[in-house]
């Protein structure tokens, strides 16, 4: 390891607990570095805590379309109630919110544990490629050969 990375900003090799325990110790964090398995695992994670919320809209959806018929001018009326599919879009809302800045800090963190810039997130913006380009990034190796004491300390 290079000098100027220090215990706390140094990538680690972690499942998925820990992966998620840093992901929120870690919130808004922008210096320091990120390992694939840190970075996936927590992906994973946020994955799963998405999945509940999710499942909820889809029942919602399979409520709402069952208690759906058709009145005598052909005009779909549903008796079915939209309470589980707008709370499933709330909690989708209200985790999304609250995991925007620890998402783009670990993103931050992987592309610095890759020998890149921070500032490379930016190429999400570029149409079709951008998100593509970034994918790998994030897969790619570490580098601590390229790694920068700016991103660091």
């Amino acid at each position: 390891m290079p000098p100027f990375v220090t215990a706390e900003t140094a990538p680690s090799d972690v499942g998925l607990v820990d992966a998620m325990k840093l992901f929120f110790k870690k919130y808004a964090q922008f210096r320091g570095a990120a390992s694939r398995s840190e970075f996936w695992w927590a992906a994973l994670g946020m994955f799963l805590i998405e999945l509940i919320p999710m499942i909820l809209v889809f029942i919602g959806f399979g409520v709402m379309a069952a208690g759906t018929t058709l009145d005598e001018y052909g005009y779909a009326q549903s008796t079915g109630s939209p309470a589980i599919l707008v709370i499933g879009y709330l909690l989708m809302m209200i985790i999304g919110l609250a995991c925007i800045v620890p998402s783009l800090a670990i993103t931050w963190r992987r592309l610095h544990d890759a020998g890149k810039s921070g500032l490379w997130y930016l190429i999400t913006f570029v149409p079709f490629i951008g998100p593509i380009w970034l994918l790998v990034l994030t897969i790619t190796e570490r580098h601590p050969e390229q790694w920068r004491a700016e991103w660091f300390v």
